[in-house]
C-alpha cells in the first residue's frame, strides 16, 4: 500500500496580502509533531509559524492528534496526519513511521525540518538524515529523561539525544534549566538558543478584592477562604491524582479558614480525579472547573499556585503565576528554580513529597501576598520578542556564516635509504608546540615497513616470514648438501615465480592505500592541519623510490595488464597534481648511507640516491629545501622545524 493511503492532506491558503507574499522568496518548512493538543509544544509551533508568515509551513502530526483542532489552530499551515506516528513506543509502527517521515521530507523538498516533542524529535531527525540531511531544528519544551523517568527511559533517551545531536543544526530551548540538562549529556551548548513560549500573561492593576468577588461569583467559590490554584492538563505526567491528597494534608495542617483547591483543566484523568475527591471526602473543598480558556483572573485572585508534575521544561503556569505576583509551590522540575532565581516568589519541594508541598503552601495561605506588578523581567515571553528570536534563529540556520578559510600546510620528507626520513617525520610531529597550536597529522606514504593498510599487512607478514624462511632454508640446504646442489636453481626459480605472482597484488593494494591516504591528506589540509608526509608518491621514476610498480605493463600486449597498470598509476598522478607545499629533501653521502644501511647493496643505494637528487616538484608552493643528513640529527631537526615555521607564516592571512 502506498504511503498516500495513510495520509490525510488538508490545505488552507496562507493569509496575507499579495504584496506580503512577494516580500521575499518563500521557503518550505516542515514541522513534525507527535501529538497536537493543548500544550506548551503546540504553543511553540504556533509561535514559529507566526514568526515566519511569508514561508510555507507544512505540519505533520501523529495519529493521536486532533486533526480538526490542528487545522483550526494553524490556519496558515498545511496539515498532514501520519497514522503510523504514535506517541508511545511501538516496535512495529515506529519503523513504518520512520519510512513514511523520510518519504514526506524527501518528496516535499523542504528547506528545513523542525521537530517537536520527544518521539517526533527522534524519528524526525533520523528521517531527515536518511532523506538527505536538510537542516534540522529541534524544539525543546521538555526533557525526555531525568528524575521523573524510569531507568530504561533515562538510558535510552540520553543515548539517543547524544547521537542525534550530531545531526541537529540548532535547538530552540524554552529555558536555561532545560538547556543545562541537555548540555550535561553532551549536547553542544553553542547550538542551543533560549527562546520562550509566547504567553498571554495576566494583567495587573485591577482591584484585587473586586476582581476576586467577580471570580468567586462566576465559578461558585467562597471569597473568604484561601484559594489554591492548579491550572493544566489532567494527566499522569502532571500527577493530578496527588492534588486531593495534598489538599487533605493542607486542611489538616491549617489553623484558620479552610483553604479551597481550584482545578482549571481537562484531560484523561478527569474522571479518576473526581472519584478520588469524593472518596477522600474533600468535595466541598475542591472545585473542578474544566478547561478554562483564559485563566488570567484566576492567577490574579488566588493565594497560591501548585504544580506537582514529574517532568516539565519551563511551565507556563509558573510564568503566569510570577506575572500575577502570586507565589507558587512546585516539585523540583526544570524551570522552577530558574524563575525563583529571576525573582519570582515561591518554593520548590522534592518530587513526590506531597506532605512537603502542603507544608510549603501554608505560609502563603496564612499571609496572602500583596498583589502588585510582576517583580521579575518577563519581556522574553512577549510574543513580539519571541517571534523576533525565532526569525533570528531560522536565519542563522538557513544562512550560516561562511567558515573562515583554513590554511593547512603539507610537508613531504624525501630522501634515499638511511637518510632518516621516518625519524625526522616522527620528531617533527612530536614538536607540536613549535607550530602555535596548529594540529599536526603525520602520514606515511611509502611502500615498506611503515603503517600499512589491512590488505597489505598479511602480505608483509608473508614476505617477512613464510616466503623468506622457505627461501633461506632451501638455500642453506643447497649450499651444505652436495647431493642437493641442483636445488639452488630450483629455489631461485621458486622465489622469482612467487615474486612475480605477488608483485601485482602488492602494487594494487599499495595504490589503493596511497589513494586513501592522499584523500585523507587533502581533508586534513582543508581543515587547517600541518601534514607531515613521510615520503611522497612520484611518477617521474617508475619502479623505484615510491614510484608506480607496474608501469612497464602500460605497453603490454595484454589488455588486462594495461588496465591494471593505468589503475595503479592513478594515485601517483593524483599525488603529482596535489603536490606538497614544501618538500624537505635529505641529502646523504654514499659513505654515510652505507654505514647506516650495511645490509643494502651499495649499488642500489647509489642508484636511489641519484633518483632522489633528480626528483622535481615544480608545483610545490615553496619548492624543495635540501638539508644535509650527514650532520647530527638534532641539527637536522632544528633546521627542519625552522624551515617549516618560516614557510607556514607566509600562508597565514595578515591583519585586516
Amino acid at each position: 500500500m502506498s504511503i498516500h493511503a495513510f495520509v490525510t492532506d488538508t490545505t488552507v491558503p496562507t493569509n496575507g496580502s499579495p504584496s506580503d507574499s512577494l516580500a521575499r522568496p518563500q521557503r518550505r518548512i516542515v514541522h513534525l509533531c507527535t501529538r497536537f493538543a493543548k500544550g506548551g509544544s503546540e504553543q511553540r509551533l504556533k509561535d514559529m509559524i507566526a514568526a515566519l508568515p511569508h514561508d510555507e509551513h507544512i505540519v505533520i502530526i501523529g495519529r493521536d492528534s486532533d486533526l480538526a483542532g490542528a487545522i483550526d489552530k494553524l490556519p496558515q499551515a498545511r496539515v498532514i496526519k501520519e497514522p503510523a506516528l504514535l506517541r508511545s513506543i511501538n516496535p512495529l509502527r515506529d519503523p513504518l513511521a520512520l519510512v513514511h517521515l523520510r518519504r514526506h521530507i524527501k518528496d516535499l523538498k523542504c528547506d528545513i525540518v523542525v521537530t517537536h516533542q520527544s518521539k517526533a524529535g527522534v524519528l524526525g531527525r533520523l528521517a531527515a538524515r536518511a532523506a538527505g540531511a536538510p537542516p534540522v531544528v529541534h524544539s525543546l519544551s521538555m526533557a525526555d529523561f531525568g528524575p521523573g523517568y524510569g531507568v530504561i527511559e533515562n538510558r535510552l533517551f540520553r543515548l539517543l539525544e547524544r547521537v542525534l545531536a550530531k545531526w541537529t543544526s540548532a535547538y530552540a530551548v524554552v529555558g536555561s534549566d532545560l538547556a543545562n540538562r541537555f548540555g550535561q549529556i553532551g549536547v553542544p551548548r553553542e547550538r542551543m538558543t533560549i527562546i520562550r513560549s509566547a504567553a498571554r500573561l495576566p494583567r495587573t492593576g485591577t482591584s484585587r478584592s473586586e476582581l476576586r468577588k467577580n471570580v468567586a461569583t462566576k465559578y461558585g467559590l467562597s471569597p473568604d477562604r484561601p484559594w489554591i490554584l492548579y491550572v493544566g492538563s489532567l494527566d499522569q505526567r502532571k500527577n493530578v491524582l496527588d492534588l486531593p491528597i495534598m489538599l487533605q494534608q493542607v486542611l489538616q495542617l491549617s489553623t484558620g479558614s479552610a483553604p479551597m483547591l481550584i482545578v482549571a483543566g481537562a484531560g484523561p484523568q478527569e474522571g479518576e480525579l473526581r472519584s478520588l475527591v469524593e472518596k477522600i471526602g474533600v468535595q466541598d473543598d475542591c472545585r473542578l472547573l474544566g478547561y478554562v480558556a483564559d485563566p488570567g483572573d484566576l492567577f490574579l485572585t488566588t493565594d497560591a499556585v501548585v504544580l506537582l508534575s514529574r517532568a516539565e521544561g519551563l511551565p507556563q503556569v509558573l510564568v503566569q503565576a510570577a506575572a500575577a505576583g502570586t507565589p507558587f509551590v512546585s516539585t523540583d522540575i526544570d524551570g522552577a528554580d530558574e524563575l525563583l532565581e529571576m525573582g519570582a516568589s515561591g518554593s520548590v519541594v522534592e518530587m513526590g513529597d506531597i506532605v512537603g508541598a502542603a507544608r510549603a503552601l501554608l505560609p502563603y495561605l496564612r499571609w496572602p501576598a500583596k498583589k502588585n506588578a510582576a517583580r521579575i523581567d518577563l519581556s522574553s515571553w512577549n510574543p513580539v520578542r519571541v517571534r523576533a528570536d525565532y526569525r533570528e534563529l531560522f536565519t542563522a540556520v538557513l544562512n550560516p556564516p561562511k567558515p573562515e578559510k583554513n590554511h593547512g600546510f603539507v610537508v613531504a620528507i624525501v630522501g634515499s635509504d638511511g637518510a632518516g626520513k621516518s625519524t625526522l617525520a616522527n620528531a617533527i610531529a612530536d614538536n607540536r608546540q613549535h607550530f602555535d597550536g596548529t594540529p599536526v597529522v603525520r602520514m606515511y606514504l611509502g611502500a615498506e615497513n611503515g603503517p600499512a593498510s589491512m590488505v597489505r599487512r598479511p602480505m608483509m607478514w608473508a614476505k617477512r616470514t613464510v616466503l623468506s624462511k622457505t627461501i633461506r632454508t632451501n638455500v642453506r640446504r643447497d649450499s651444505t648438501d652436495p647431493r642437493r646442489a641442483g636445488n639452488t636453481e630450483h629455489s631461485a626459480n621458486l622465489r622469482r615465480r612467487s615474486l612475480e605472482l605477488a608483485r601485482p597484488i602488492w602494487a594494487l593494494a599499495l595504490a589503493r592505500e596511497k589513494r586513501s591516504k592522499l584523500r585523507r591528506m587533502q581533508r586534513s589540509r582543508a581543515d587547517g592541519a600541518l601534514v607531515i608526509s613521510d615520503r611522497f608518491p612520484q611518477v617521474q621514476y617508475p619502479g623505484t623510490t615510491d614510484g608506480p610498480v607496474l608501469d612497464a605493463w602500460i605497453t603490454s600486449d595484454q589488455r588486462w595488464r594495461r588496465s591494471l597498470s593505468r589503475w595503479e598509476r592513478h594515485p601517483y598522478e593524483l599525488a603529482d597534481a596535489f603536490q606538497p607545499d614544501l618538500v624537505i629533501r635529505l641529502r646523504i653521502s654514499q659513505d654515510t648511507a652505507s654505514a647506516r644501511r650495511p645490509e643494502h647493496d651499495p649499488q642500489q643505494l647509489l642508484a636511489r640516491r641519484l633518483v632522489v637528487d633528480e626528483l622535481e616538484f615544480e608545483r610545490s608552493r615553496f619548492g624543495i629545501v635540501d638539508l644535509d643528513a650527514d650532520q647530527p640529527f638534532d641539527a637536522v631537526l632544528d633546521e627542519a622545524l625552522n624551515v617549516i615555521s618560516d614557510r607556514m607564516t607566509h600562508t597565514k592571512p595578515g591583519p585586516a
